[in-house]
């Protein structure tokens, strides 16, 4: 559940399959952009999700309401609107707003194409065409704003048809991971239900909180350092019992720091036994004085009797 500290009281999920989505941190990522809460999360392939969001009354709207936007590969986004009047109503009751598609009206007629995750096509294709596309494909945006009402309310007439993304340039997408798409279903009939005209608080293009989830495939997750690798067979074999070919540079550095650090804990333990002085004899020896240098006192071990 990704909560964000310039919109606490609401919490954003993906779900799919009846579950959420495990989300984990985007640690790679250094750059640092205000109101933006980013993590990764896994795309199962061919399986329909849904974006979650749940207002709870630690929210304060501030505005007659907010409108969240989610926005799909840069090319495809969805609104909703949630007003502060009706939380006010029922100030201790947390609201849930699923958005699972993209909706556009046909003929008067409202349908619904559920988001998919579908495996990205990757081609030899020119690189420079799909630069900039490759940046925003991958990622799912759930931006917040703060809206006032500007008219009443209307039918809802929305007829554009989004694009997507089926097939990029390897060389595009080449160290970021990207693995999948989002396409969207058939269109499926639903409720008519009607919008209203807003004025944006802070502008369109500033939203005062947004949640950005990077999917990826479980393969891309692992390389990317996300989430560990599952274990090889032989990787359960001990490395100091695997030879020494089979081993990687990592593994074999591995190999030699475990070997240093059991050299070095034999040195210590020798360093410990305590040194066996001769016992000296009543008639073959004096009594030794210790000899000083400088300010350090020396003591003289050697029998003189050898």
């Amino acid at each position: 559940m990704a909560v964000h500290d310039s919109a606490p009281g609401i919490e954003v999920t993906v779900e799919s399959g009846g579950t959420t989505l495990q989300e984990y941190p985007d640690n790679d990522d250094t750059t640092i952009i205000p109101k933006v809460k980013k993590s990764y999360i896994e795309a199962p392939s061919d399986q329909t999700f849904a974006v979650k969001i749940v207002t709870t009354p630690e929210f304060h709207f501030r505005t007659h309401a907010v409108v969240f936007e989610v926005e799909v590969d840069g090319l495809i986004s969805q609104l909703s609107m949630q007003r502060e009047a009706r939380q006010r109503e029922n100030p201790d009751r947390a609201y849930t707003t699923l958005i699972k598609g993209h909706e556009r009206s046909i003929k008067g007629s409202r349908y619904l194409q559920e988001f998919t995750f579908s495996e990205l096509t990757l081609g030899d294709d020119d690189a420079a065409k799909d630069v900039e596309e490759a940046r925003r494909v991958g990622t799912i945006f759930v931006k917040i704003h703060r809206v006032v009402e500007s008219g009443p309310e209307r039918d809802f007439g929305t007829s554009m048809v989004p694009r997507g993304v089926q097939s990029m340039s390897e060389k595009a997408v080449k160290g970021s991971g990207v693995s999948h798409c989002v396409s969207l279903g058939k269109e499926i009939a639903v409720a008519n239900r009607r919008c209203v005209p807003c004025s944006y608080t802070d502008g369109f293009a500033n939203p005062f909180a947004t949640f950005e989830f990077k999917y990826r495939s479980r393969k891309a997750l692992q390389q990317l350092l996300v989430i560990p690798r599952s274990p090889s067979p032989e990787q359960e074999v001990p490395l100091e019992e695997r030879p020494l070919e089979s081993l990687t540079i990592h593994e074999k550095d591995e190999l030699i720091r475990r070997m240093r650090a059991r050299n070095a804990e034999s040195d210590q333990s020798l360093k410990r036994e305590r040194v066996e002085v001769k016992p000296q004899t009543s008639g073959g020896s004096r009594s030794k004085k210790p000899r000083t240098a400088g300010n350090i006192d020396v003591i003289d071990l050697c029998d003189e009797s050898d």
